[in-house]
């Protein structure tokens, strides 16, 4: 990560992909600055020039490619990266973004994996190997262990998740967890390495990294993540 906290704005007036991407950016260093619509992100250009913009292509006031000609044709705001998120994937809507000074074009359903590549390469900062998705799920103890392990998520990821639990656990320590994704009929098993410790009140936290997940836990939550932010 650089020394210098990266300020991204992210504008679209859905709350669900505002939402995941303040997440998102926040896990990974960024200062993260919201607009619903877009004028206030107009004003949040030139009051805060941000390291980088998302604007929703559609969005009540101005458009992302209104806000986009309005930042390039001021001196002040005119070096700001701006990406555009459409719901569509017209070639002539790409083709006339980008000719006005858009560094990318994404489209939705966005892949948060994408989303967060294209950042990192235009603000020149490391991401983490796995995308981690914000999500509280009941997490309970899978096959053979002594007590009873209570707790929730805080994220999942393909590698692994965070952990809330009072449970006394230790670094080092593997488990069995098992859990349900949204809109899944039947529980996901896998075992679990305690990475790291972060006590917090009242319960403590715990990052785990999956030991040996099978095709089937992976696939399943690849394709929960790849979800999120359509």
């Amino acid at each position: 990560m650089a020394d210098e906290k990266k300020t991204i704005l992210m504008a679209d007036d859905a709350d669900i992909v505002v939402n995941l991407g303040r997440a998102l950016f926040h896990r990974e260093g960024c200062e993260v600055i919201t607009a619903m619509d877009g004028r206030a992100a107009l004003r949040l250009c030139q009051e805060r020039s941000p390291d980088l913009a998302l604007l929703d292509l559609r969005m009540p006031g101005l458009g992302g490619d209104e806000v986009l000609a309005e930042l390039k044709a001021d001196p002040a705001t005119a070096d700001i990266p701006v990406v555009i998120i459409s719901g569509n994937s017209r070639p002539e809507e790409e083709t006339r973004c980008r000719a006005a000074g858009a560094a990318d074009y994404l489209t939705k359903p966005l892949r948060l994996e994408d989303l967060l590549r294209r950042t990192s390469e235009l603000l020149r900062i490391p991401i983490r190997r796995h995308v981690r998705v914000p999500i509280r799920l009941a997490i309970a103890a899978a096959g053979d262990r002594d007590g009873a392990l209570e707790g929730e998520t805080r994220d999942v990821s393909e590698g692994g998740l965070f952990l809330a639990t009072s449970t006394p656990l230790k670094v080092g320590d593997e488990l069995g967890l098992c859990f349900r994704l949204p809109y899944q009929t039947r529980d996901l098993e896998v075992t679990g390495r305690v990475m790291r410790e972060v006590p917090a009140a009242p319960s403590r936290g715990f990052g785990i990294a999956f030991v040996d997940p099978s095709p089937e836990v992976v696939d399943a939550i690849s394709r929960f993540i790849s979800g999120q932010a359509g």
